[in-house]
């Protein structure tokens, strides 16, 4: 990277498996490798050549491909062009060559109330020789004997494209609605071989995005660790891209605090030097021993641990910015679930035994230790797993195993998923089951949380999590910016 701009990429990889994306299928005494550079000389313009080796033909054949590619792209142009040459090891086949170029030039059209944002004009050119995959095996000669030259699959072709697409602003208005805009697109990266293996794979696509039955969560057991039909999956596909050194995965049901997410980037943008003197460091320590104690706060010991704890938070913060700043750690983020009813924000207080039939109940608070900024690195990556939700249900989430201690940042979010358009009705009938279990914003945000503890027995899940909420809400209660929720329509 230079001035925080990647320059240079470097890709490159030894294997003895069908390829790089999956090693089960087929197994090879002799490896393959590939490699790839990508240079960007300029912010909007990348050179990337690239070269490969693999067997193909049921390993009976072999062939080394060189690829020269570049393009470039300034929101307005997007220009590329790529130049390939395939030869074959023994003479399998003759060596070919191809050539492709595409031109797009994207306007976007103005005012708010059209329904097209955008329109795009296209124009492709591709030219290739004779060309064999292998798939079909090895020419025969008169006798019908087969001999050493592979068939040819894809006859020479030169290939004019020309085209226009509309962007339609209605997509992005009902994504932001909360809908799921889910096109039908056959997925040929899966390499179907019917018109079946197209439809499964959208038809499984859809049904990812709802809760699972029995028989679904067995299915998604079986999902291969890096299948794309996760979020996990997508998540790390995602991570593959990132040019950041450092990142957080943020749902789009969470409304962040800007000043607090902004004094935290910029500490992980800092080199500067800091040195910690020892309040900080006593007060990270009455810290850890406040959530280790949270349950025994009753006893008189730990209630005057509890008040000095709380009194050096702001060197507890002290520490943390510079522990971001210094050594770069995971810092852990925590959000304030929200209702609302008849224009009046209302807080839930949890629900032990959520109903079948109804919305679950959300606690107060949302989030410890599984939203957080980490290093992207090649073995930090989300994990899918299955789980059972306490009122039956399955689902399966994504999840981030960090090696490393997280530290507690504190409440960074508004969490309005019950605000959705596809939760908000069910919420609602949950509110006139159990009012009960909602209190006014105004009246939850008034006590300790002893005192709110004791008076609404608000139902945490985690429970390891609570003291770390406990402290985050009596300290920084009053930072939380709780006037922006009038901007929330």
């Amino acid at each position: 990277n230079v001035n925080k701009r990647q320059v240079l990429s470097v890709d490159a990889g030894i294997f003895n498996g069908s390829n790089l994306d999956n090693q089960k299928s087929a197994w090879f005494s002799s490896p393959a490798y590939s490699a790839r550079i990508q240079y960007f000389p300029l912010k909007q313009w990348a050179l990337i050549p690239s070269i490969q080796h693999q067997q193909i033909a049921e390993r009976q054949a072999s062939y080394t491909s060189i690829d020269l590619g570049s393009y470039f792209d300034n929101g307005l142009w997007h220009i590329e062009a790529e130049y390939l040459r395939k030869t074959y090891d023994d003479d399998a086949f003759d060596a070919c060559n191809a050539v492709d170029a595409m031109v797009i030039y994207k306007k976007r059209l103005k005012g708010d109330k059209s329904m097209v944002e955008a329109i795009s004009w296209l124009g492709r050119y591709d030219w290739m020789e004779d060309h064999s995959s292998g798939k079909s095996g090895f020419a025969t000669d008169a006798a019908g004997n087969a001999t050493s030259r592979l068939k040819i699959t894809d006859a020479e072709r030169h290939r004019m494209t020309l085209g226009t697409t509309l962007h339609l602003r209605n997509l992005c208005t009902v994504s932001e609605l909360g809908a799921v805009v889910l096109p039908p697109v056959p997925a040929y990266y899966r390499r179907p071989r019917t018109v079946e293996d197209c439809t499964a794979h959208t038809v499984s696509r859809i049904l990812s995005q709802f809760d699972l039955d029995e028989e679904e969560l067995e299915k998604a057991k079986l999902l291969p660790p890096d299948s794309i039909h996760t979020l996990a999956g997508y998540c790390n596909y995602a991570l593959s891209k990132a040019s950041y050194r450092y990142a957080v995965k943020i749902d789009a049901d969470q409304v962040y605090f800007t000043d607090r997410l902004k004094h935290i980037c910029d500490a992980y943008r800092s080199d500067k030097k800091v040195r910690f003197n020892v309040a900080e460091c006593i007060s990270y320590n009455l810290y850890r021993a406040y959530v280790d104690s949270f349950n025994r706060i009753e006893m008189r010991p730990f209630r005057w641990l509890e008040r000095i704890a709380l009194w050096t938070h702001a060197s507890y913060a002290s520490y943390l910015e510079k522990m971001i700043i210094r050594y770069k750690v995971p810092v852990s983020m925590s959000g304030i679930n929200l209702f609302r009813k008849d224009q009046e924000w209302m807080v839930g207080l949890g629900q032990e035994h959520p109903e079948p039939d109804s919305k679950e109940i959300l606690p107060p608070f949302n989030g410890v230790r599984d939203t957080f900024f980490f290093e992207v690195s090649a073995d930090r990556i989300f994990s899918y797993v299955t789980e059972t939700k306490p009122d039956g249900r399955h689902r399966g989430v994504e999840v981030m195993r960090c090696p490393n201690e997280i530290l507690d940042a504190g409440f960074c979010w508004f969490h309005l998923r019950a605000l959705m358009k596809e939760h908000e009705e069910g919420y609602r009938q949950s509110y006139r089951k159990h009012p009960e279990r909602f209190i006014p914003l105004g009246t939850f945000v008034k006590p300790s949380y002893r005192n709110l503890q004791q008076r609404y027995k608000p139902f945490v899940a985690v429970r390891w999590a609570e003291p770390v909420f406990a402290y985050f809400f009596m300290t920084g209660k009053g930072r939380i910016p709780w006037k922006k929720l009038k901007e929330i329509e």
